[in-house]
């Protein structure tokens, strides 16, 4: 079936977001980025996922939650910092031009 709709763009990430993003994954374990892709990549249930791994789909779930959790938690700490660097930018220029 034809979709009318345009795609959607996908939304730009500021490039220090992405590079967190990029040591997050380099940080997982294999079988966490083979679920991973598997999920969000291939598009497969968790369902699908626990059948292809050989693991139950309650192990999947909490894999999952484990993940997500641990990423978030990760990115927040970025944007927190990244935050905090921006707040003291200013006052730095100010510093120099007085000196």
């Amino acid at each position: 079936m034809l979709s009318l709709t345009p795609p959607r763009r996908p939304r730009r990430v500021p490039a220090a977001r992405r590079d967190a993003i990029a040591a997050l994954l380099a940080r997982l374990t294999p079988s966490d980025r083979a679920l991973l892709a598997m999920l969000f990549v291939e598009q497969l249930t968790p369902v699908e996922a626990a059948e292809v791994l050989g693991r139950s789909v309650r192990g999947i779930e909490r894999s999952l939650r484990t993940l997500d959790a641990e990423m978030r938690s990760s990115l927040n700490g970025l944007v927190r910092a990244s935050r905090a660097a921006a707040r003291r930018k200013p006052a730095d220029t100010r510093s120099r031009k007085a000196a």
